[in-house]
């Protein structure tokens, strides 16, 4: 019966043509044999075209495009996606076995009313030899919900998603891949996923030239956790009166000296002195641990901006005036990264990160929704409205 669901293996890739077949073979030897595998070349200069070429099996879809960043690459091929399952594979990456897709689909078939299932990871070096185990996170909401705050982010899940096509459309595409957060976090009320851990069917490449090690890379998925950290301090999760006194709230606020915070008639300034000083906490952090200038200045604006909604006071505005300047989404962090490095970054952005303000103003509420993206990029909290 699992033979009847189809998948899409959606592969983003760039210049991997000594790993990508490995990957490619991966898929190609499933016993299940309803899948799809569309690879999106992200600009590779390298062969990556031609050993792909060589594959010779009409379920591969290869699709090049300028050089625009895994994200967007992901989204190039999600525009492609038929199948009921969707799965992410990188490209350095293999499926573990030949039944990897058929357990999968067995599960899904057996539990029709799972969003998608996840698994712990059999990490590979260099060569492709087993080096052990990555646990993954156990998929309780309130579980995930302590560990991403008490790890400032942390995906403890992975990215390695394999959902079904539903929640795929309304999960994610707009949290993960449009704006680099955690694919099983809902963004408004941040309900849930419901997955199921099964076995490991994902060998995950572990090495020292990992993208994930150079600064742009700490840039990335710094700026995708900052924006999941922003998630749930938007959603006020920590403004119920009812939480229990070993909930995370309540350890959050002694670790950082605010008990009183919890009453029910502590002040909303508490709360605000709660985010600001989770935030310089995270940028101690990443002083002592030498990230880059840029992820290092965006911090140390949040934890600025959540001082000025702690004190109310507005007396420095920032008038803004949109001219038509292109947007920064989550999935253009690395982008962002060399626009900034390059002196290329629009004023629009530079003024809101980097002059002294404590709230912005302007004229009409069309650059009202401009200001709105540019905030939720840096993961800021201004106040912010239109003047006199």
């Amino acid at each position: 019966m699992s033979t009847e669901l189809a998948f899409s293996i959606l592969m983003p890739t760039y210049n991997r043509a000594d790993l990508i077949e490995q990957s490619v073979r991966s898929v190609k030897a499933q016993t299940h044999p309803h899948w799809e595998l569309i690879i999106v070349d992200d600009g590779s200069t390298d062969d990556t075209r031609a050993v792909v070429e060589r594959q010779e099996d009409p379920r591969i879809r290869y699709i090049y495009q300028p050089n625009a960043g895994q994200l967007n690459a992901l989204l190039t091929a999600s525009r492609r996606v038929v199948g009921d399952v969707v799965m992410l594979l990188h490209s350095d990456d293999r499926l573990i076995d030949e039944g990897a897709l058929e357990r999968i689909a067995s599960r899904f078939m057996a539990d029709p009313g799972l969003d998608g299932v996840c698994a712990d990871y059999v990490t590979i070096d260099e060569s492709g030899r087993d080096t052990g185990f990555l646990k993954t996170w156990a998929p309780d909401r309130d579980g995930v919900l302590k560990r991403i705050l008490f790890t400032r982010g942390v995906n403890g899940l992975g990215d390695h998603f394999a959902v079904t096509r539903h929640t795929f459309d309304r999960s994610v595409l707009p949290n993960y891949i449009m704006d680099s957060t955690v694919y099983y976090l809902g963004i408004e009320k941040l309900a849930m996923l419901r997955l199921a851990k099964i076995e490991p069917w994902y060998q995950y490449r572990v090495f020292p030239e990992n993208y994930t090690n150079s600064p742009i890379g700490r840039y990335v998925i710094h700026c995708g956790r900052l924006r999941t950290i922003c998630k749930i301090f938007r959603n006020s999760l920590f403004l119920r009166p009812h939480l229990a006194l070993d909930s995370m709230p309540f350890k959050l606020a002694r670790k950082f000296g605010l008990i009183d915070w919890l009453k029910l008639r502590a002040a909303r300034q508490n709360r605000w002195a709660l985010v600001r000083r989770y935030y310089e906490e995270w940028k101690r952090y990443m002083l002592d641990n030498r990230f880059p200038e840029l992820a290092i200045r965006q911090v140390d604006r949040i934890a600025h901006s959540a001082a000025c909604r702690q004190t109310g006071v507005q007396a420095k505005a920032l008038p803004i005036e949109y001219r038509g300047e292109d947007h920064y989404h989550g999935k253009d962090a690395r982008k962002f990264y060399r626009d900034y490095e390059g002196g290329k970054v629009n004023a629009f952005y530079e003024r809101l990160l980097c002059e002294d303000y404590d709230h912005i103003v302007y004229r009409d509420a069309e650059t009202g929704r401009h200001v709105e993206t540019v905030l939720r990029y840096f993961s800021l909290f201004y106040r912010h409205g239109c003047a006199g």
